[in-house]
């Protein structure tokens, strides 16, 4: 026999959640829609039965015990059966049943909003750093490069002997040419203990005094060079940044809060500059191209590496302030070097004077 389903009326208990007094009031089925009145006629909620769920699990002779999703907070308790039968009619999810088609279909909005957070995620983290890092503004970047900068030096001192110096823009204008001046390159050397060189926001690119003393000829130091001017160019400093940031938003909507305070440490985390394997290729593409453009050539560039990864691969893993060995920090070198074809390069030139370059080699003393 059906349930009738039209206009019952029947007692029932309500509680509005905020107090541990139950109300009595009178709960009325219609078609499309309930209502609960207080006694003296007050609407409490009017609503739909899709709204409806069980506040605890129904239990065989028990009253039934639902909540509405107007009300979060507050419970109906139902003690009628024949009330209870007529209200499972409308809403058969209270029966306490698991629905396949339902499960599927909770399922399914679960993956849904898994695979959103993933196309987001992508889309933030490899496709939107690029584009974001050419809008940032000059004057970001350069607060940005210095406070980075600053960070990964810490209280390693710039040399800053005259000569070397002087050795050194010759080297920077040899590779540079008459472009990027836009860029408002800066380009220091630092005295480290260990080989490396990294760029930062700002058109900022640091060598250090290991890198230098441990090449054999201008060339290499050049080769080195080109590849960070490479890094600058294509804005992969501002990038990583971005790709840091967003890294952080997407912990944040996962974790419902504000994550772990990354802003705090960005600069230690930029500081170990490892690219991706992409932006490294690309920058060693750049790099090979402005060489041969300049005339120098990319036997050095090559030979630099070679000889890096055959000598010091004990330095692999080594670091300081967060910064390891040039190697650690460009992944895939072996095969990079590989790629790089000096046979290809025509005609080169020297760029340093035998002075110049030893006046580079000096440059921390």
């Amino acid at each position: 026999m059906a349930a009738n389903t039209t206009n019952t009326e029947f007692s029932a208990e309500f509680f509005d959640g905020q107090t541990a007094a139950s109300r009595a009031v009178i709960f009325k089925i219609a078609p499309d829609h309930f209502q609960v009145f207080e006694q003296t006629a007050d609407l409490v909620i009017k609503g739909s039965y899709s709204g409806l769920e069980l506040a605890s699990p129904r239990q065989a002779g028990q009253p039934l015990r639902v909540k509405h999703s107007s009300l979060p907070a507050a419970r109906i308790l139902i003690h009628n059966s024949v009330a209870i039968a007529d209200l499972l009619t409308l809403a058969p999810q209270l029966d306490g049943k698991v629905r396949p088609k339902r499960v599927l279909k909770t399922i399914g909005v679960i993956a849904a909003g898994f695979a959103c957070l993933a196309l987001f995620g992508y889309l933030l983290l490899t496709v939107a750093p690029g584009l974001v890092a050419r809008q940032i503004p000059e004057t970001w970047r350069d607060r940005l490069g210095e406070h980075v900068e600053t960070s990964v030096i810490k209280s390693n001192k710039a040399c800053s002997n005259a000569a070397g110096r002087t050795a050194l823009n010759q080297l920077v204008r040899a590779v540079t040419g008459d472009q990027f001046d836009d860029l408002k390159l800066r380009v220091k050397v630092v005295d480290l203990p260990m080989v490396n060189a990294f760029a930062v926001p700002g058109g900022r690119i640091v060598m250090t005094g290991k890198l230098i003393s441990k090449a054999s000829g201008p060339d290499e130091v050049a080769g080195v060079f080109a590849h960070e001017l490479g890094h600058v160019v294509l804005h992969h400093p501002e990038a990583a940044f971005v790709r840091i940031m967003g890294l952080q938003l997407i912990l944040s909507l996962a974790s419902g809060g504000t994550g772990p305070e990354l802003i705090g440490n960005v600069a230690s985390l930029m500081a170990v500059l490892s690219y991706s394997r992409e932006a490294e290729t690309q920058a060693d593409l750049f790099a090979v191209k402005q060489l041969r453009r300049q005339g120098i050539g990319t036997k050095g560039f090559r030979a630099f590496f070679a000889r890096i990864m055959k000598k010091d691969r004990s330095l692999l893993g080594g670091s300081l302030g967060g910064m390891g060995d040039i190697l650690s920090t460009h992944p895939g070198t072996e095969e990079r070097i590989e790629a790089i074809d000096p046979s290809k390069d025509g005609k080169t030139r020297s760029i340093l004077t035998t002075k110049q370059w030893r006046d580079l080699k000096n440059i921390c003393k």
